[in-house]
């Protein structure tokens, strides 16, 4: 699928998987590329180093390590989506296919 715009790309993928229950977020954006990932990627950060001990509260996160990312280009004016990748062995063909 091609887009005319970066904004008409990043709301599509946002919204197609949204329905499967995925949100995505912006990780980078430079001029003529776009890098998408789950909102749940990641790893907790301890930025004070406490532990369980030290701590006055319980710490919570919502991520779970999720590795996925898609990647988004624009050649010519045209935006469209490069690759995904996924912790899973996913194909990009499979991904758009289960969007539709």
């Amino acid at each position: 699928m091609e887009f005319a715009t970066r904004q008409e790309l990043i709301e599509d993928l946002s919204n197609n998987y949204e329905q499967e229950g995925v949100v995505l977020t912006i990780k980078t954006s430079k001029e003529k590329r776009v890098v998408m990932k789950c909102d749940q990627g990641g790893e907790y950060v301890n930025m004070l180093n406490l532990t369980d001990e030290t701590s006055q509260r319980e710490t919570y996160t919502r991520r779970t390590g999720c590795e996925f990312e898609i990647v988004c280009s624009s050649v010519k004016g045209v935006w469209a989506a490069l690759r995904s990748q996924a912790a899973t062995t996913t194909s990009l063909v499979a991904t758009w296919q289960a969007m539709r």
